[in-house]
């Protein structure tokens, strides 16, 4: 194939192509795109010549490539996307990539990388995805400079980084999605946190986070995804302000929230899924937990909560499932109105 010297876009995706890549792809001096992902590809020659400065997207993910990620590839002045997710590299992510200044896109997810995150990332100004889930990374330096203006989703979940949350993170302004789920941080929240304003989903679950959520959550006006479950989390502060009109799923589950359910909740009118699974909440419902019109999903279930549970309820017309598991309620209301054209799954055991 290295002779079709005209080609600029070749797409090998999604067959049962085994073996490797040949070294005779180098002579494609046309190509910009090429896709290879979901196949069986298990090791490639270095890729040089001039390929090197026309390809601009290289995907092959889900592959069973392995070893440690090749140096030759920065020499890909040109390239934009770069997917190599889903293979068994291994080893740490090296220093030199920082030289891939026309990424946009760089996915290393679910392979077997260790090590840090290189501080020569922050070179990648024109970075706006950056994708490094399910490996076994230990550690990340600082990250600075223009990276800080281009990046728009950080996803690190389900690797080894470990110490507090770092400070530095607030200084990425464009971040929407924020993945650090699936880690060992420890510590608080910091407050400073309240500057990521373009933030629209946030997972900080599965770590050891402790003390509270802070007040000045208030001010990420655009957020829409909350996920702190299976952390050790003991209090919350009023949240409220524009937060409260954008925020559509809120999982505190698992952690060690304490009191009542609080009023303010009842505030946020665009809540979908709210889930208190697993925490120490007593006292009772707040009936004016019927409030919040646009709940499909509330779990209650494993808490402390007595008394009934209230007729407000009826009001939940998109309410689906509704568990309430394992607590110490002692009588409900008749459930009428639409509730009873909506609820899919009622769990009072």
């Amino acid at each position: 194939m290295g002779n079709l010297t005209s080609f600029e876009f070749l797409d090998l995706r999604s067959n049962s192509i085994d073996g490797r890549i040949p070294r005779s792809f180098s002579n494609l001096c046309n190509l910009r795109i090429l896709q290879l992902s979901d196949n069986s590809i298990n090791s490639w020659e270095r890729l040089t010549r001039c390929l090197a400065n026309s390809l601009e997207t290289l995907d092959v993910s889900r592959n069973q490539l392995t070893g440690v990620l090749p140096n030759w590839l920065i020499n890909f002045s040109s390239l934009a996307y770069l997917d190599l997710s889903g293979n068994r590299f291994s080893g740490s992510i090296p220093s030199a990539m920082g030289n891939l200044t026309s990424l946009e896109f760089l996915d290393l997810s679910n392979n077997s990388i260790d090590g840090r995150i290189p501080r020569s990332f922050s070179n990648l100004c024109n970075l706006r995805i950056l994708q490094l889930a399910e490996n076994s990374i230990s550690s990340w330096e600082r990250l600075t400079r223009c990276l800080a203006n281009s990046l728009e989703t950080l996803d690190v979940s389900r690797n080894q980084l470990t110490g507090v949350l770092p400070n530095w993170l607030i200084n990425f302004s464009s971040l929407a999605y924020l993945n650090l789920s699936g880690n060992r941080f420890s510590g608080s929240i910091p407050s400073a946190m309240r500057n990521l304003t373009s933030l629209e989903f946030l997972d900080l679950s599965n770590n050891s986070i402790d003390g509270r959520i802070p007040r000045s959550f208030s001010n990420l006006c655009n957020l829409r995804i909350l996920q702190l479950a299976e952390n050790s989390i003991s209090s919350w502060e009023r949240l409220t302000r524009c937060l409260a009109n954008s925020l559509e799923t809120l999982d505190v589950s698992e952690n060690q929230l304490t009191g009542d359910l609080p009023n303010w909740l009842t505030n946020f009118s665009s809540l979908v899924y709210l889930d208190l699974y697993g925490n120490e909440f007593s006292g009772s419902i707040p009936s004016v937990m019927g409030n919040l019109t646009s709940l499909e999903f509330l779990d209650l279930s494993n808490n402390s909560i007595d008394g009934r549970i209230p007729r407000s309820f009826s009001n939940l017309c998109n309410l689906r499932i509704l568990q309430l598991t394992e607590n110490s309620i002692s009588s409900c209301k008749r459930f009428t109105r639409c509730l009873a054209n909506s609820l899919e799954t009622l769990d009072v055991s």
